[in-house]
């Protein structure tokens, strides 16, 4: 027996529990998911805690589903998804597929709960969110009208959008340094968000369209993090969550990434393709490991979105709660939630191979296991690091730094 994940990933239920509860306190170690947040499905039967593992048919398939506010959309009723779970016993899982629910019924709000915060903290932090919703609003026909012009300009594809203060300057730099190595025109389908008049001069200094006007988000600080979930990352944050917002409101298709990347070739094409053969909405880079993150395990740093419907209104819920940002210390989880949550309402994402989009984790497995790194991945992301400062050495250390010392 085994139980699905939302992500399309097996896992293998071990022996000797007794119990769905029993079950449950396992998954809850697997995926950092409470029982009371588990929905465990034996087709379309939801399976009570008492049940006993026993008495289910061997090689049974458990859907595992997270409770967030509404019942999971009902699987589709086709012959072949019988087959596949037949052919799945001889050949490697494929992607499961789930029924859209029409977008009013989509749209029902999902329940979604941080610890409680800090009594002193609160009201700090309340004041922060409603700050960034108010600079947010303010001026924004104005800034929407600015980005329709600017996108006019590009190639027409995809758009790379991606924020930084004038902390991560030589990040921006050394992605551009990358893709100049490369032959990709990088100029030409990027738009950059910068949140400050020097890194927006620093910017279009470069070659790069902006967008950019004082405070157009709000106070973002201007220097880099200290490390990562602090206060000046987390409203750093904001910036990049309304530049997605606005993009996506536009109908443009985008692919958000963070500034610590490098490029040996454009991804859009790969990425549109896999998107278009898979019927997806978005598709993630793979974060590794992190049990924070399950059960996708999808990284923020990087995902490509075809604007819809569905995707806008996911997207929506996870701007609209930039206050749990706040509170949780990050984007990440917020975003793995909600892409879990809305998957079984019918929002199609997908995951990308860690070896052709090479995520930080990859780099950790070398450094911690001596795990050799892929050859000629497309991307990498160097992420999983405290601060600039070690993004700067695993840079330098691997052959990812492209700017002269």
């Amino acid at each position: 027996m085994y139980i699905l994940l939302p992500s399309g990933l097996r896992l293998p239920i071990p022996d000797g529990l007794g119990t769905v509860a029993d079950l449950k306190a396992h998954l809850e170690t697997e995926t950092g998911y409470p029982p009371f947040l588990q929905n465990l499905f034996l087709g379309r039967r939801e399976i009570d805690d008492a049940e006993v593992l026993a008495s289910l048919p061997p090689g049974t398939e458990i859907r595992f589903i997270v409770a967030a506010g509404m019942a999971p959309a009902k699987p589709r009723k086709r012959l072949r998804n019988r087959v596949r779970r037949y052919l799945g016993t001889i050949f490697p899982a494929r992607k499961r597929s789930v029924a859209r629910l029409d977008i009013e019924a989509f749209r029902a709000p999902l329940e979604i709960t941080v610890g409680p915060p800090d009594d002193k903290s609160a009201p700090q932090q309340r004041e922060t969110a409603q700050h960034f919703f108010d600079a947010f609003e303010t001026g924004r026909q104005d800034r929407l009208d600015r980005i329709r012009r600017a996108c006019r300009e590009l190639d027409g594809g995809p758009v790379v959008v991606s924020m930084f203060n004038w902390g991560y300057r030589q990040l921006l730099e050394n992605w551009a340094a990358s893709c100049d190595r490369h032959n990709i025109a990088c100029r030409e389908f990027t738009l950059l968000f910068p949140t400050d008049a020097r890194a927006d001069e620093f910017a279009r200094n470069l070659g790069f369209r902006t967008i950019f006007s004082e405070r157009i988000y709000g106070e973002i600080p201007v220097e880099a993090s200290g490390e990562f979930g602090d206060q000046i990352f987390r409203r750093i944050l904001f910036a990049k969550l309304a530049m997605t917002k606005d993009m996506l409101d536009l109908g443009v298709d985008i692919l958000r990434q963070d500034i610590d990347m490098v490029w040996s070739r454009d991804p859009r094409p790969d990425l549109v393709r896999r998107a278009g053969k898979a019927n997806l909405d978005m598709l993630f880079m793979f974060d590794g490991p992190n049990r924070l993150h399950a059960p996708l395990h999808y990284n923020s740093g990087f995902v490509f979105i075809r604007s819809n419907p569905y995707s806008r209104h996911a997207w929506d819920v996870v701007f609209s709660n930039y206050l749990k940002v706040l509170r949780g210390g990050g984007e990440q989880w917020l975003i793995n939630f909600v892409m879990n949550a809305l998957h079984e309402r019918g929002l199609r994402t997908g995951r990308l191979p860690e070896d052709i989009y090479v995520n930080g984790h990859v780099i950790s497995r070398f450094l911690n296991d001596n795990v050799p790194l892929p050859d000629n991945p497309a991307v990498v992301h160097v992420s999983w690091t405290s601060d600039i400062t070690v993004k700067l050495e695993h840079m330098k250390r691997f052959g990812f730094w492209y700017l002269q010392s």
